[in-house]
């Protein structure tokens, strides 16, 4: 990867309507350099919020998390291997995505950046561990008020996986439709469309549809869980690919991870 610089302008940005300015996503192995971080930004004077396993397991788990990224500024990623092999980590960056918060990468070895990070400047412990507090408070300080710009997937996509991510994308269309006239039962639904989702981000966790689709399978989650309904004419304008008359396909709920190669 070649090296960027993190903050090429200078601008005032106000946090003040964040309760943090930077939620920071890192794996356990990596627990004592998120702690340096977060001590060399409280040290420039910006509150971050890093996880020291204080949070209960399960749904409320998830939905602190997702409260605390949604009260952050920016995410700040401490990339390694062991996030790069983390659960928790891609579900944070898929949070983050969709909550549309500016993700900040800092690389702690030489595992390549996600493909849709690639276009993103970022920090390395290596090259910038002298003075790394002040550089990250830069870049969090000067970080736009959105989401990074993808970049354009290199990767390749089987017919099999394209096709089972049209049948997702049409499942949940559906799973909001169904709310209004059987809700159990489209609850029901969208828990094996989850299921599914989740096989389908074990494949190709960084491709732009499917990072797509994990957004709105938060929203459904959201709905299923609060009983929020969803009108027609509300349905998201970038799903326009994907008609309504469409059926989900049984053999997306049951891929397993081994099966797309």
């Amino acid at each position: 990867m070649t090296a960027k610089s993190i903050a090429p302008k200078s601008r005032k940005t106000s946090t003040s309507a964040r309760t943090f300015d930077a939620f920071l996503s890192h794996a356990s192995q990596d627990a004592a350099f998120a702690n340096t971080i977060s001590a060399a930004l409280t040290k420039e004077r910006l509150k971050p919020w890093v996880d020291n396993s204080s949070l209960a397991f399960g749904s409320l788990l998830r939905d602190e998390l997702q409260k605390a990224i949604g009260d952050s500024r920016v995410l700040t990623l401490l990339w390694s291997k062991p996030a790069s092999e983390s659960r928790w980590v891609t579900a944070e960056i898929f949070t983050a995505f969709h909550l549309d918060r500016f993700i900040i990468p800092c690389v702690l070895d030489d595992t390549p950046l996600p493909q849709f990070l690639q276009n993103t400047a970022y920090l390395t412990r290596q090259r910038d561990a002298a003075d790394i507090g002040p550089k990250l408070a830069r870049a969090i300080q000067s970080a736009p008020h959105a989401a990074n710009k993808v970049a354009p997937w290199l990767g390749s996509r089987t017919s099999e996986i394209q096709s089972l991510i049209y049948d997702l994308g049409q499942a949940q269309i559906q799973t909001i439709l169904a709310m209004d006239k059987n809700f159990d039962a489209a609850a029901n639904a969208n828990a094996s469309i989850r299921s599914a989702l989740e096989s389908v981000m074990k494949i190709a966790p960084y491709d732009p549809m499917v990072l797509n689709l994990a957004g709105y399978q938060c929203k459904n989650d959201y709905m299923s869980r609060t009983g929020l309904r969803f009108r027609p004419e509300e349905l998201p304008k970038t799903r326009s690919s994907f008609t309504a008359s469409a059926t989900f396909s049984t053999r997306s709920a049951s891929i397993h991870p081994t099966q797309a190669h």
